[in-house]
Formats: C-alpha cells, structure tokens, sequence
C-alpha cells in the first residue's frame, strides 16, 4: 500500500509597508451669508440747487456730562458693544435729546434724525458724537444744540440715482457685510491679526472672498440726499481661513503640523495542515 504525504511547508511573505503622509490644512466649511448696507450721497437731477432756510450756528462742545437720560445709558451699551468699527450720534433740542449707535457714521446719524422727528423735532440734526478707532474709542463731542438746520444745501425733491452712485454704494456694502461677517466669526485674537497684519490685503482683494451677492433692497432718502443699497452676502469661511494660515505671522510659524505616520499589514501564512 502506498501511503501519499503531502508537506506544505510555509512560505514566507514580505511585510508590506505603507506610508502614509497627513497634511493638516484649513478645514473646508461652508459660506457664510450676511448682510451689507451701503449708503452714499446723491446729486440733485438739476443744477440749480436750493439754499438752506437757515444756516447752523456753530456745533458747541459737549462732553460726557451732556448726556442725559436715555442717551446715556445707550452710550454705556454703545461702550461694551464689541465692535471694532461702531459710531455714536447725539441729536440735541433744548432739553430734549436724540441718540443711536452703528457700525457707520452715516447710519448712526440717519437712525438719530429719524428719532428726533419720532418725538417731534424737526428743525435741528444729529451729528457724530464718538466713533472707535481700531477698537479704541474717541469722543467727538461737537453737537448742534441750535433750533436750526444744516448747513448743506437742501436736496431737491427730484433726485437722480447714476450708475457711479449705485457703483460706490455697491462697494460699500460689500465692505459692510464683511465687516459683519469679521465681527461676527473671528475671536478677538483673529481680530486683532487682522487689523494688525491682514485688514488692508483682506480688504484690497474682497471679492476673492465673497461667492456671490444679492441686492435685497434699495431706496432713495429725499430728505437727506442719500441713496442705499441692502445685499445678502455670501462669502466663503474655507477661503478666509486658508488666507490666514498662508499669511499671519502666527500661522505660518513651525509648529510642528503635518507628520508622517506607518502602517505595517503582515500577512497570516499556513503553518501546518
């Protein structure tokens, strides 16, 4: 009788290696939408322009002790509002007084003239009363305290919107949402990188940031001459980030991102059978 043996002996297999390098870079995110108001000047249609009924007298100097009442406690939240870029307007008539805060000079003065003829003042203006200046706060303090009108001429009825006006307002609100979006997404240490070391760049190339725009609204003032534009901006967070990492100082330092890692699979061989 013959009697088969069949020997398996192991082979061995080679180890395989795989490398495999990770490269930690800015997380992809998704746009942001905010909105953006800019306002500007417009021209009366005609050339002939209409005088003022009455000139201004000279703005007097008002310190913190003038404020009184309501405006006082709005200026003590205007202080804590944690904003780079805010304005505080003061409108005064007697013993009465008007004030609002913005991110802009102009829209602070607008809300307060139209709080002033909310409690029945109409032959007297806001002016700027503080603004901040890279997160400092300056006190103007020169407010008309004169029963009187401004010394601008006073805008005709019939106005004209030119394609250079909605151009510039365009431009200006643009730069209004990204300020929102910067306020409202960057912690205080990215905002003061970005005012220290990126604003002026960031700003220089806008709209490599911004994905699109829509215009919402817009409207002609009479009364003040103005015309302004309300978009909705969509910018895009991923984009924003990996400008910060390839430009700020502190990102671009060695830290010691971006290893190189194994990973060994050995094969199982048959070892008897």
């Amino acid at each position: 009788m013959f009697i088969l043996k069949f020997i398996f002996k192991p082979i061995p297999l080679a180890a395989i290696i795989i490398l495999a390098v990770i490269a930690v870079g800015p997380t992809a995110a998704l746009s942001k939408q905010v909105q953006g108001k800019g306002t500007v000047e417009i021209t009366a249609a005609s050339s002939k322009e209409e005088p003022a009924k009455k000139k201004a007298s000279q703005p007097a100097n008002q310190g913190l002790a003038a404020l009184t009442g309501k405006c006082k406690e709005h200026f003590e939240e205007y202080k804590d509002w944690d904003s780079y870029y805010k304005a505080f307007a003061l409108g005064i008539s007697g013993d009465r007084m008007a004030c609002a805060f913005s991110e802009g000079g102009r829209e602070a003065v607008e809300t307060c003239n139209d709080k002033l003829k909310g409690i029945g003042i109409f032959n007297t203006h806001c002016a700027l009363y503080a603004k901040a200046d890279s997160g400092t706060i300056i006190i103007l303090g020169k407010i008309d305290t004169e029963h009187t009108q401004s010394k601008k001429t006073a805008p005709k009825a019939d106005t004209e919107v030119t394609q250079e006006v909605k151009t510039r307002a365009l431009k200006k609100a643009k730069l209004s949402a990204w300020n929102t979006y910067i306020k409202k997404t960057f912690g205080a240490a990215k905002q003061r990188t970005y005012i220290e070391e990126l604003k002026n760049k960031m700003v220089d190339q806008l709209d490599e940031f911004l994905v699109s725009y829509v215009p919402l609204d817009a409207w002609v003032n009479k009364d003040a001459g103005t015309y302004t534009l309300l978009i909705n901006a969509e910018i895009d967070d991923g984009q924003v980030n990996a400008f910060f990492l390839a430009h700020s100082r502190a990102a671009t330092q060695d830290s010691g991102e971006g290893s190189a890692f194994a990973i060994i699979f050995q094969a199982r061989r048959a070892t008897s059978m």
